[in-house]
């Protein structure tokens, strides 16, 4: 299992329940429905998809390469 934590808060105006904390953790999932997810290590969390930049992993590992073929 996969556990993030945003180095940002995340909140769309919208849609005020998919709310992101940054002093909190979340699970996530590897976005393998999008192009580029590994190379990008794209994640789903949250309700948002967040890039490589926008969090730190706490628990677990992003998966191996042979996932992305």
């Amino acid at each position: 299992m996969l556990k993030i934590r945003p180095l940002q808060n995340f909140r769309n105006p919208c849609i005020p329940i998919n709310e992101m904390d940054m002093k909190k953790t979340y699970s996530a999932e590897p976005a393998t429905n999008q192009p580029n997810w590994y190379e990008k290590k794209l994640i789903f969390a949250g309700g948002h998809l967040l890039h490589q930049g926008d969090y730190v992993i706490v628990e677990g590992e992003y998966p191996d390469a042979q996932l992305s073929t």
